[in-house]
């Protein structure tokens, strides 16, 4: 069974949330730290109290996000191939209209599918009902530990509490062990990533004056409570 397909109602808001955080920032992927920002985003919700009460509301974790770009510990605003090409002179819907005109439109949209088919950066299928596409998933790993925490839990379902565990997990160790394969060093080039240092989900926690470990505490204590 595919992750998202056990994702509850608000665990999907969140990943909603998540690509609106990614958007904000102008961001071509969707990483943790986007998710951190749906959570505390979420309202209602047990674990919006939990990041609240260690002083991690919505606008806490957006000073944060904005001050790693500023520091360069994230990237700045992406720069689709359009507006690049249109700074150095290049209009690319006029080079699009001329290779129809030759060889049909048809024939240009087929090539365009093969492309997007080949494409390594992209995630078929995110959550809310429709494909949210055009991002690289980053966020995937911890997700995948997200489903880790509930299997470990005897829960089938996978809810905000679970996602906001699987972020903390990946940010203990963000690129895996052992080291990360040649792939996914080349998209975190390619979208301006650092290969090396720590998390950003952890620099934005710990600014707030807490621990990955304690906040991993609270989140446990409140579903051990729940339970």
């Amino acid at each position: 069974m595919h992750v998202f397909e056990r994702f509850t109602g608000p665990a999907d808001q969140v990943m909603c949330l998540a690509y609106e955080e990614a958007d904000r920032l102008r961001h071509d992927y969707v990483g943790p730290e986007h998710v951190l920002a749906g959570l505390g985003r979420q309202e209602h919700g047990r674990t919006s109290g939990i990041l609240q009460a260690a002083g991690l509301n919505v606008e806490a974790i957006r000073a944060q996000l904005d001050r790693l770009v500023d520091a360069g510990m994230l990237p700045g605003p992406w720069r689709s191939n359009s507006e690049l090409l249109h700074g150095l002179g290049v209009d690319l819907s006029a080079v699009r209209r001329a290779v129809e005109d030759t060889f049909g439109s048809e024939a240009v949209c087929a090539a365009h599918r093969r492309v997007l088919g080949r494409s390594r950066l992209r995630e078929d299928r995110i959550v809310c009902g429709s494909p949210l596409s055009g991002k690289a998933m980053l966020a995937k790993r911890a997700l995948s530990l997200a489903s880790k925490e509930a299997d470990g839990m005897g829960q089938d379902d996978i809810g905000p509490e679970h996602v906001l565990l699987g972020v903390l997990r990946d940010a203990q160790d963000p690129l895996g062990s052992p080291r990360p394969g040649r792939r996914i060093r080349r998209i975190r080039a390619h979208l301006g990533l650092p290969q090396h240092g720590p998390s950003p989900v952890r620099l934005v926690i710990e600014a707030s004056g807490t621990t990955l470990h304690a906040l991993r505490a609270e989140v446990l204590a409140e579903l051990h409570a729940a339970s």
